[in-house]
C-alpha cells in the first residue's frame, strides 16, 4: 500500500488546528485572563481542544487495524476460492479429455502443452459438462467483481481473470451454438495455458495450488466421477 502524502496532511489540518488551538488558547488565557473561575473554564476548553486530536488518531489506529485485518481475511479467503474454482475447471477439462492420470503439479505443466489435434480427438462433452461450465463462469465473474469493489486483488490480476473469464464464456457460446470441435479444442488449450500463466505468474499463488493438490489427493479423480457423457 503506497503512502500518500498529501491525503495525510489533509487529512490531519483539523487535528493540527484542534491541537494547537489548544495550546495558542491556554498561553494567552494565562497570561490575560484573572479570574480563577474563567481560568478553569479556559483551562478546559484546552484541554478538549488538545484531547480531541488524541482521540481521533486513536479512532483511526484501531479502524486502520480492523480494516486491515478484515482486508487479510478477505483476501485469503478470495485466494482459496480462486484456488478452487481453478483446480475444478481443470478437473472439469480432464473428464472432457478422458485424462486419467493422478493430477500432479507436473502433469498441470504437461496439460498446457497439449496439442490442439490432440484435445480435438479426445473431445466427449456432455450436457452436464457445459451446464458446469457455465457455473464456474458466472462463478469467476463473482469474483472478480467482488475483487474490484474491495480493490483484494491488482489491476493486472483482475485483468488476466477477466481474459480467463471471456475465453471460457467463448468456448461455452461455441460449443453451444456451433458444436465446432475444432474451435472448441482451442479455446480448452487457451485456458488451459491461462491458468499456468496464473500459477506461474505467483510463488505464492503456485505454493497454495500445490497444497491444495496434495489435500485433495486421489480425490480430483473421483471428482471427474460425477459428470455423465453423451
Amino acid at each position: 500500500m503506497n503512502f500518500d502524502f498529501r491525503e495525510f496532511f489533509l487529512k490531519a489540518i483539523p487535528y493540527i488546528v484542534s491541537f494547537c488551538g489548544g495550546v495558542l488558547l491556554f498561553l494567552l488565557s494565562k497570561g490575560s485572563v484573572k479570574s480563577p473561575d474563567v481560568m478553569d473554564l479556559m483551562t478546559n476548553i484546552s484541554a478538549s481542544l488538545l484531547s480531541i486530536p488524541v482521540v481521533f488518531l486513536l479512532y483511526d489506529y484501531t479502524n486502520y487495524r480492523i480494516s486491515k485485518k478484515l482486508q487479510k481475511t478477505l483476501t485469503e479467503t478470495t485466494n482459496e476460492k480462486l484456488d478452487v474454482l481453478l483446480l475444478s475447471l481443470i478437473l472439469l477439462f480432464r473428464q472432457i479429455l478422458n485424462i486419467r492420470k493422478k493430477l500432479t503439479f507436473a502433469s498441470l505443466n504437461k496439460m498446457s502443452g497439449l496439442s490442439i489435434s490432440y484435445i480435438e480427438r479426445n473431445i466427449k462433452v456432455g450436457a452436464i459438462h457445459l451446464n458446469t461450465l457455465h457455473k464456474y463462469h458466472d462463478y469467476l465473474e463473482e469474483l472478480i467483481y467482488r475483487s474490484a469493489k474491495s480493490g483484494i486483488l491488482s489491476a493486472e490480476q483482475l485483468q488476466s481473470l477477466s481474459e480467463l473469464a471471456r475465453e471460457i464464456l467463448r468456448m461455452e457460446n461455441e460449443y453451444k451454438f456451433s458444436k465446432d470441435k475444432r474451435n472448441f479444442a482451442k479455446h480448452i488449450s487457451e485456458v488451459i495455458k491461462m491458468v499456468s500463466d496464473w500459477l506461474d505468474s505467483d510463488a505464492s499463488v503456485a505454493i497454495r495450488f500445490q497444497k491444495l493438490l496434495g489435500t485433495a489427493g486421489d480425490k480430483n479423480e473421483a471428482e471427474t466421477e460425477k459428470y455423465e457423457i453423451k
